[in-house]
């Protein structure tokens, strides 16, 4: 199982890439464009689902060696339980005290689990290498 430092720097890395690409998107592309509230909470479901679902990794479990896996199996997770965990991590933004329960509960859990791995069922684990498969 992947250690918390890792974590962090992967979630670090996930935040700082999807920051650059909103500013892209609107600063960029449309520039004093009027944003839809509540869009960049949707590309961020959108982008944790799709990556952790089909690939089994972010950019940020890319740069940190690690991966989403089922706790029992260590298969992927696919999209339906990718979109849950991601949905859980979105929704936990929005009351600071279950953002920040969900941040530091792997650092108690026995098998370094956080809140939306729970609600998934899905541990991130270390790969050692940047392939999925390590």
């Amino acid at each position: 199982m992947a250690d918390w430092s890792w974590r962090v720097v992967a979630t670090t890395t996930d935040v700082l890439a999807l920051s650059v690409l909103a500013w892209a998107l609107v600063e960029v592309a449309h520039p004093g464009a009027y944003v839809v509230e509540g869009l960049d909470l949707v590309l961020v479901v959108a982008y944790l689902a799709i990556c952790v679902g089909i690939w089994g990794r972010t950019l940020g479990n890319l740069v940190a060696k690690t991966a989403v896996v089922d706790t029992e199996t260590g298969a992927g997770i696919g999209l339906a339980r990718a979109a849950i965990r991601a949905a859980c991590i979105v929704a936990f933004i929005f009351t600071m005290v279950l953002i920040a329960l969900d941040v530091f509960w792997p650092l108690g859990d026995p098998r370094r689990q956080s809140l939306h791995d729970k609600a998934a069922t899905s541990i991130v684990v270390r790969t050692g290498s940047w392939s999925r498969r390590g």
